[in-house]
């Protein structure tokens, strides 16, 4: 191997070990974003049983608890932009050369899932919080309460279907799904595998479009994504360091 080759190679090396310090870094903090979502909602607002409370449960809660809500949504906002970023890397550290068609549909479905996801979380940082306000004031009467209850309804039910059954389960289980095939295309079969796996459970959303009640299906499948996009992001992270030892050996 000539001089030139040999620089060529490494640069290559350099790039790809940063490519995946980057990936993995990105998918820790998606993680890390939304346990801080969890601790907070579940804690303040009964957060995930509360999107099935009814409007005269929560929009009181919300304005007691408001910087609660902001914090912990807003917490959620960050890890669902965070995918877009996370999306694009991935396809760096896995596929540099971009030959993978698997890989550019799974980053497709990754990027938009980080542009979806957002549209239905922005509800509560903006129109819950008016509605509540509206909600609990003293001028408001049983009819305008009742009024406002039906748009709480009519809001939860469009950006609900839009963000987590969209977003969380046909965009990002897909993105998951196509990443896991892809793994498995290189040999990676455990990670590959679990990723299929995941990847379909997260799409199980989709069955309450059909009535089917699999609520504790879906709180298993978003657990599920998160602790396997977090088992990646630290496996990335730690493959530089084990091609650096390698190549001291």
């Amino acid at each position: 191997m000539t001089v030139a080759a040999r620089v060529q190679t490494q640069v290559q090396q350099h790039q790809h070990a940063a490519y995946s310090r980057a990936a993995g870094g990105l998918m820790v903090a998606v993680t890390l974003t939304f346990l801080v979502t969890l601790a907070v909602l579940s804690t303040r607002i009964n957060w995930p049983a509360s999107l099935d409370e009814p409007a005269s449960v929560v929009l009181p809660r919300i304005l007691e608890q408001r910087p609660a809500v902001m914090l912990g949504y807003g917490s959620y906002l960050l890890s669902s932009l965070l995918m877009i970023p996370m999306a694009l890397l991935v396809r760096r550290a896995l596929d540099p050369a971009r030959a993978s068609a698997l890989l550019g549909i799974a980053t497709t479905l990754g990027v938009l899932a980080g542009v979806v996801k957002p549209l239905g979380i922005l509800r509560w940082l903006s129109a819950m919080p008016a509605l509540a306000a509206a909600y609990t004031s003293p001028m408001a009467t049983p009819s305008g309460r009742e009024s406002i209850e039906i748009v709480y309804t009519a809001l939860n039910a469009y950006a609900g279907t839009l963000g987590e059954i969209l977003g969380v389960a046909v965009l990002g289980g897909g993105w998951l799904l196509l990443l896991g095939c892809a793994l498995v295309q290189q040999n990676k079969q455990l990670l590959g595998w679990s990723g299929v796996l995941v990847g379909l459970l997260s799409l199980v959303p989709l069955a309450e479009l059909f009535g089917a009640n699999v609520g504790l299906l879906i709180t298993l499948g978003n657990a599920a994504w998160y602790l396997w996009v977090l088992a990646a992001g630290v496996a990335l992270l730690a493959q530089p360091a084990l091609t650096r030892a390698r190549s001291h050996q």
